[in-house]
């Protein structure tokens, strides 16, 4: 494939990947904060749908075309900011699973709640912990664009 366009994909499918996923992440938590158990539900499968579709196929995307992009620069599979790129890249594909299991667990307990007061305490605790693991995997991300475009000698 072209590395120019090869690059392309590869930013693109980076671009949808962390737009959705924060977009995702906002409109779930200010469904969360409207303390409205009809607004979480409609928003939650909102939101699961869009992770699927959208964060799961640029998921994919995103190391198949990193990988071809290494083999058309000819940098080394071993390079150390690549080395750091995967653990970490690997790391945030856990806590998305992590969130992705959260939200539709919460998006479940929301449709069968009448009412906000009757939400139970497994909602509260797994919003704390949607909450912790997105907002880590989102500062994950941001080193990774770091180390994609500064490429540092680490070691």
């Amino acid at each position: 494939m072209d590395p120019f366009l090869l690059k392309w994909v590869h930013i693109v499918s980076s671009t949808l990947l962390f737009g959705a996923a924060l977009g995702s992440s906002i409109h779930c938590w200010l469904a969360h904060t409207s303390r409205e158990v009809r607004t979480v539900a409609t928003v939650m499968r909102t939101v699961v749908a869009v992770d699927w579709w959208v964060v799961t196929t640029t998921g994919f995307i995103q190391p198949a075309t990193g990988l071809l992009l290494v083999q058309a620069k000819g940098y080394s599979y071993w390079e150390p900011w690549l080395l750091v790129t995967y653990g970490l890249y690997t790391f945030v594909s856990l806590l998305w699973f992590r969130v992705a299991w959260l939200q539709i667990r919460c998006r479940n307990m929301a449709r069968t709640a009448s009412s906000w007061e009757v939400l139970p305490d497994d909602y509260h605790r797994f919003m704390r912990q949607w909450l912790w693991a997105a907002s880590l995997a989102f500062l994950c991300a941001l080193v990774i664009f770091w180390l994609m475009v500064t490429k540092p000698q680490l070691w």
